[in-house]
């Protein structure tokens, strides 16, 4: 297998891991807080990631020596974007959370042309459009049908347009970092900032008691982000950032087809995710849309990483990546 294919296989990974994250999150605010989610969620991560560094990279540690002001910014940034998306999912629902967090991608990719002078294309072009379009859709449906039930769309909306924007300050900041230092030691930083700024939003009263299944779930999303993240950028070293892009930007439609499969064996969380057609189209033109954007961008970066002066892919980066 070469290590092309194998960094596919992380792309796909990631997309699988965050396609699946959104529908497990909804399922555990029946027992917590959005708050005590994305604390433990971060908890877990820099527990995990320092226990391994502790045992087989020592030499990890070194980054708090000189500790990098941006990676703390970038914590911050990527807590906000944790709760952001925790409660975008607690005020609509997963799958509206997965299409219109898609702002993310397409805020990164303004910065890189306004703030890195990158060149817009003509695909790129095409890609906002599409884009557009498609969270026009797909927001009217998702109104239509949340109107008569009274749910926080609106504010959901505006909670995951937070999230998206956060994350891709983050993913900037990361592009830095990443010319320099090890991105997961940039992770580690990012994680223990991330942990401390989530704290005071958590309830530790509202945690789920010692009830198995909660507790559960909340280790494994919390591993989901090392293995997201971690996979993430293991396709991004070795496979070419244009098709990891289009992989990772199709993981809100592994959400619907995931959905699809499990309203046929239990309705506890699916029943939440009603989509019309009209919703379907706009949902296709986003992915559509970001993939057009995203493709041209990562091809542009992955060839000026070839080059001796560049040093970083600029696009979804281990923090990752970054979203959620």
């Amino acid at each position: 297998m070469t290590p092309q294919t194998k960094g596919l296989i992380g792309a796909v990974v990631t997309a699988l891991s965050w396609s699946i994250l959104a529908i497990g999150l909804k399922y555990i605010l029946f027992y917590t807080t959005s708050g005590n989610i994305a604390w433990v969620r971060m908890v877990v991560a820099f527990v995990s990631l320092g226990t391994y560094f502790a045992i087989y990279k020592r030499e990890q540690f070194s980054i708090f020596k000189t500790l990098p002001i941006a990676a703390v910014i970038a914590g911050l940034c990527l807590s906000a974007n944790y709760f952001g998306f925790m409660k975008g999912i607690e005020l609509s629902s997963a799958t509206n959370t997965q299409i219109m967090i898609q702002m993310g991608p397409l805020s990164l990719l303004l910065i890189g042309i306004f703030f890195f002078k990158e060149t817009p294309t003509k695909f790129q072009a095409m890609g906002f459009v599409s884009a557009i379009l498609g969270f026009s859709l797909f927001y009217w449906d998702q109104l239509q049908l949340t109107l008569s039930a009274g749910t926080s769309l609106l504010a959901g909306n505006l909670w995951i347009a937070m999230a998206a924007f956060t994350w891709a300050a983050f993913a900037t900041i990361n592009k830095v970092l990443s010319k320099k230092w090890d991105p997961q030691q940039v992770n580690f930083v990012i994680y223990l900032v991330s942990s401390l700024a989530l704290f005071p939003l958590a309830d530790l009263n509202a945690l789920p008691g010692w009830e198995f299944l909660p507790w559960l779930l909340l280790i494994v999303f919390g591993l989901n982000t090392v293995l997201a993240y971690g996979a993430l950028g293991y396709a991004l070293k070795h496979a070419p950032a244009s098709q990891v892009s289009v992989i990772i930007s199709a993981n809100p439609l592994l959400t619907l087809v995931i959905l699809a499969i499990m309203s046929r064996f239990s309705e506890t969380i699916a029943a939440t995710e009603k989509i019309e057609p009209l919703g379907y189209v706009g949902a296709g033109l986003v992915v559509v849309g970001v993939i057009l954007a995203s493709t041209k961008r990562a091809k542009h970066a992955t060839e000026k990483a070839r080059a001796p002066s560049s040093g970083a892919h600029f696009g979804p980066q281990t923090p990752e990546t970054s979203k959620v």
